[in-house]
């Protein structure tokens, strides 16, 4: 407006110059040309007190765009606080679920950590139990062979207990027979050295008799026939004694050996008697040891038997909380992949959402100052226009004044 109302005398200068030089002396035309000036000149002060009614007009209209724009600058950013309350919800979510995950991955930690202690300790009761059931089969394979050897000892047992009731009877047949016929022969070889001592002495009695009731006859005889009847009775007195020494030799001889072979049956009978009442000790020795190992052994087995099934019971425990820990490790672990998922999905319509909330901050901002500009533009064009036609207009009627 002051480029216009500057360039209007400027104007009117350049139109009045050439005028004066043209008319020289004319006054009557030069106030005739000042009173139209004067009329002019209003009429431009008209024109340019519309002009700027028109300019309040524009400056009312700018400021009702602004007031527009400022309410929806507060509705946008009432808009932006509503997305900003939103996105710091999404991210007390998101902290949340961060939280959540990272509690479910320590919790996840935690598991995996007992699963393993889990997965050791079944490895360990296994290798007891694979140490026990060698042992068991062990034990079952001694107590096997013990039963093999109990029989065995039976069936030894039952034939040396054979073999000493046919010892037994074979002694009581052989050498209670030939006692028996020892002793006969004994009390037969006592009654005959009694009888040929009851006849030596007879005849010792009777040779006696004899001398003392012939001796006068025996004076009487000769004594060549004396002589030879003294050493004949002398000489069968001799074949008598020496008869009846060797029969006293040999009976005594007999009776010697005799005693002899029963004192060696009676050794033979005790030893054997001996014998057998060792190996009757020795028998029940090793019954009562076996019977004493074999207790051991069952008592042995049943421990074992009864620390296995414990050990079973123990491992299949064991191996149903391991169970339970895997499944509960797999409860977890599709927790923990659903919580990431809809964290990686809360995460990116997060991202999402404040990625279009800025793009359409942007785009409000951007349409807002476009349409200003394109408000302001078409005002200024049109206010240009207008005080360009004006212009146009002021200097055409000029010209036709002054022309």
């Amino acid at each position: 407006m002051a480029d216009m109302q500057t360039g209007c005398p400027g104007a009117l200068r350049s139109v009045t110059t050439p005028e004066e030089d043209s008319t020289g002396p004319r006054v009557e035309q030069q106030s005739g040309s000042r009173v139209e000036e004067q009329q002019s000149g209003s009429r431009v002060e008209e024109q340019q007190s519309g002009s700027r009614v028109e300019e309040q007009q524009s400056g009312s209209r700018v400021e009702e765009q602004q007031s527009g724009s400022r309410v929806e600058e507060q509705q946008s950013g009432s808009r932006v606080e509503q997305q900003s309350g939103l996105i710091c919800v999404l991210k007390h979510r998101a902290d949340e679920a961060l939280l959540r995950c990272r509690s479910l991955q320590q919790l996840n930690a935690e598991l995996e950590g007992r699963a393993a202690d889990a997965q050791k300790d079944a490895r360990l009761e296994r290798r007891k139990a694979a140490l026990l059931e060698t042992r068991f089969d062990e034990l079952a394979a001694n107590h096997q062979a013990m039963i093999v050897f109990k029989d065995e000892y039976k069936s030894r047992n039952s034939q040396l207990s054979e073999e000493n009731t046919l010892l037994r009877t074979e002694n009581e047949a052989l050498f209670s027979q030939k006692l028996r016929d020892n002793e006969t022969l004994v009390r037969q070889l006592q009654r005959e050295i009694r009888l040929n001592e009851e006849k030596h002495e007879a005849a010792g009695k009777d040779f006696k008799l004899r001398e003392h009731a012939f001796p006068t006859t025996l004076g009487l005889l000769n004594t060549s026939f004396r002589v030879e009847k003294e050493a004949e009775l002398q000489s069968k007195l001799l074949k008598l004694k020496s008869l009846q020494q060797s029969q006293e030799a040999a009976l005594l001889q007999r009776l010697g050996d005799t005693q002899r072979s029963l004192n060696a049956a009676e050794d033979e009978s005790k030893d054997l008697k001996q014998q057998l009442r060792q190996a009757a000790e020795g028998r029940v020795l090793k019954e009562t040891e076996m019977k004493q190992m074999i207790k051991k052994l069952s008592g042995e087995r049943d421990h074992f038997m009864n620390l296995s099934i414990e050990r079973g019971k123990v491992i299949q425990e064991k191996q149903e909380k391991i169970q339970q820990l895997k499944m509960t490790l797999e409860e977890v672990e599709k927790v923990k992949a659903r919580a990431e998922n809809r964290f990686k999905k809360e995460a990116e319509a997060v991202n999402v959402n404040v990625k279009v909330l800025n793009l359409q901050c942007a785009l409000g901002e951007a349409v807002k100052k476009n349409e200003k500009a394109a408000e302001d533009f078409e005002a200024y064009k049109e206010h240009s226009t207008n005080l360009l036609a004006r212009e146009k207009e002021l200097n055409a009627k000029l010209r036709h004044m002054f022309g």
